[in-house]
């Protein structure tokens, strides 16, 4: 699964369901430098 943010954004944010554990990553744009990387193992909310 990829998500993207837009440089514009919408009136109302869009809703997702994440149910499986996942990885994410920030990254700058022009250098494309990663600035942080992490995981989520349990996205269950307690």
């Amino acid at each position: 699964t990829t998500i993207a943010i837009r440089e514009s954004y919408p009136s109302q944010p869009d809703q997702f369901i994440i149910d499986k554990s996942f990885v994410f990553a920030i990254r700058e744009r022009t250098t494309n430098t990663l600035l942080f990387i992490g995981q989520v193992l349990n996205p269950e909310i307690d």
